[in-house]
């Protein structure tokens, strides 16, 4: 597996380990799974350009599975710190399910994981191309490790104002014991 960039940080207690693959791997990674679905059918709709935040209806294409693990950033706002999470989906643990829906993402519970967010959504609108990455952290006590993939959409006059994303657990979420 090939990658483009490799993040590894600690911050009060919290810690991530944040790769970005290469868009090239995912079919070979994900092939199978909810994501290679989700970026198949985000990849049906492009033309010359990005899709439509409009013509981008998942509901309407592709599995209940894939829905459950999926929302969007809503990324019009001029700085990233106030994208605005939409519709995130529930966790089986920690912090960091439906009650993100709403934030900012300067607002998240986890300023090691905030900041994260703030730069990846900035650099997949600046870049106007999907991204894809490997996550594996322990924030506020809860340990997983995911991949996620991150599909820019424009908006009527040709921006990226929202950036729907998918992610699949590599490893369930759960909660770290405190050890003392």
């Amino acid at each position: 597996m090939r990658y483009v960039r490799r993040v590894q940080e600690e911050y009060l207690g919290d810690e991530q380990e944040r790769l970005e693959l290469h868009l090239n791997d995912l079919l070979i990674n994900e092939g199978h799974t909810s994501l290679g679905e989700l970026y198949r059918y985000y990849c049906s709709l492009r033309r010359d350009d990005l899709p439509f935040e409009s013509e981008f209806v998942p509901s309407r294409h592709i599995g209940s599975s894939i829905l459950s693990m999926s929302a969007s950033v809503d990324t019009g706002a001029v700085s990233p710190e106030n994208f605005i999470m939409r519709d995130h989906p529930e966790m089986p643990s920690g912090p960091f399910g439906t009650e993100l829906t709403g934030l900012r993402l300067v607002e998240f519970p986890s300023a090691l994981h905030a900041d994260s967010l703030i730069d990846e959504y900035s650099a997949c609108r600046r870049r106007r191309q999907p991204m894809y990455h490997e996550i594996d952290q322990t924030i506020g006590g809860v340990s997983r490790a995911y991949r996620r993939l991150m599909l820019p959409l424009l908006d009527p006059a040709g921006d990226v104002k929202r950036i729907a994303y998918g992610f699949r657990f590599l490893r369930e979420p759960h909660v770290v014991p405190l050890f003392r």
